[in-house]
This record gives C-alpha cells, structure tokens and sequence, in this order.
C-alpha cells in the first residue's frame, strides 16, 4: 500500500479499477477468463474474436465507474448473456510471461491491443512529483474511482503481492456495534474468522441490516474474540465505500470504541 513514506516520482500511476481481476489466456484456439482463485468467468465465444491468440494478459471486467454490482451479476453466471457482455471490456495492465521489466512490457501491451474490439489498456503516465501524484489521485477518487495505483517501471512481474506495485486508496469510518460471530476457514478455522455488526444508532449510515466484517484482526484478537468482541460491543471499521444494497464494501476492523 502506498503511504507518506513512499516517493513515487519515476512511478509509472493508473487509475484502480473496480471491476474483477482476471487472467486471459487461450487454450485449444479458444479464449478463456480465470480469476485470482482459479474460477472461471464465462465470456461468450464472440467476445474474444478479435483477441490476441498467442499471449497471456492481466487485467481487469469493467464497465465504468460505481458499476460494480452490475459487472459482477454479468460475469458471475455459469452461462452468460450476449447482451450484458457487450457493455464489458477487458481493461489490460500486464503481459505475465514476458520477463521484462513493466516499463518494456507496457510498451509491447501499447502495439498489441491497439483497436480490438472489448480490449482496452489501461492507461499510465510517469510521475514526476509528488504533488503531481496526489492531485491526479485526488482528481480520479472525485471522478468515482475506486484509487490508484503506482507500479515500479523497472519492476518484473510478480504473483504475489508486492512493494514493486503500490495500491492508494481513500477510506470513510464509523461505528458498528457486534451481533455475532463466526468461526473463519484454513489458518483461521478454528477462531474468529468474521464478526456479525449492525450500524450504531449514531453511524452516518442509514442500513438496518447485518453485515460481517472479517479484516483488520490480529491473530490475538481472533483467539480472543470471546472476551474482546462480545455482543453489544461498539467497534469503530473503516471500509471505501457504500454498496447499492447499504452495505459497507471492503469493512476493516480499526479498533473497540467500548463495550
């Protein structure tokens, strides 16, 4: 995550987007999506016609804007609808298997997915300030978007998370009082792994209904849930925005307000 500390000038910056992240690649001649977790959307046949066959892409099922919803009904379904797809494009930010730094890679993605038809790639320019930075940060977050993003230009392509590729995002907070929990899965299996909340009386938000909140927990605080986090207690989250449904997307614990 980008932070204070970092100077970003040299960065290549884009726009984070927020849609669904996914690998294409072709198998057999024909055009396939993976997500992050090894599943499948399901893209009609025609919507990679124009797509290049003999290469492997990163990027990101998009729309616009605040669409996010939207994008994840179409995409969700095992069998898609033609006329949902062609709102979509496949917004492109990295070549995986090109061993190169991404300054080469970017330039070789500029040549390959000039005018194709649901392929777009998304666009970085180099910063050369600070200042310069956080104002183009600052101008895309008022336009609707999710944050930013600065990727290192001399930076080879990683699977993982890593300091070579920084994520700015913008935060709200507020209080939420515990209704419940829920035990988690893997390393979490058997604490903590989720805390049922409801907005306090005095949140900003309006929503009356449950939502969970599964992030910002140590490990300490997931053994000892039942003593820190009983029924009653009001905690204060922080999340980026609010959902079509009232919901809180991406809620993070920050820490007790009191019992």
């Amino acid at each position: 995550k980008f932070d204070n500390t970092v100077d970003p000038v040299g960065y290549y910056a884009s726009e984070k987007l927020d849609g669904f992240r996914c690998i294409y690649y072709v198998e057999n001649g024909k055009g396939y999506f993976m997500s992050r977790n090894n599943k499948p959307f399901n893209a009609p046949d025609w919507f990679f016609d124009k797509f290049p066959k003999n290469v492997v892409l990163d990027g990101e099922l998009h729309t616009k804007r605040g669409d996010f919803s939207k994008i994840s009904s179409t995409v969700r379904k095992k069998v898609p609808i033609d006329s949902e797809w062609e709102n979509i494009i496949y917004k492109v930010f990295d070549i995986p298997l090109i061993k190169a730094p991404f300054k080469e890679r970017y330039a070789i993605l500029k040549k390959m997915t000039k005018n194709i038809p649901h392929l777009e790639l998304v666009q970085h320019h180099i910063v050369k300030s600070k200042e310069e930075f956080l104002d183009f940060h600052k101008n895309v977050v008022l336009l609707g978007a999710e944050g930013t993003m600065l990727r290192d230009p001399d930076s080879i392509y990683h699977q993982k998370r890593s300091k070579t590729l920084l994520k700015f995002k913008d935060f709200f907070d507020d209080e939420v009082i515990v209704v419940d929990y829920a035990f988690g899965e893997g390393r979490n299996e058997n604490v903590m792994g989720n805390l049922y909340v409801k907005w306090h009386p005095n949140a900003k938000q309006s929503y009356k209904g449950i939502f969970k909140v599964g992030s910002g927990f140590n490990d300490i605080e997931r053994q000892n849930y039942k003593k820190l986090f009983k029924v009653g207690t009001v905690l204060n989250i922080k999340y980026w925005e609010i959902g079509e449904s009232g919901k809180p997307r991406f809620p993070i614990f920050n820490y007790i307000r009191h019992a």
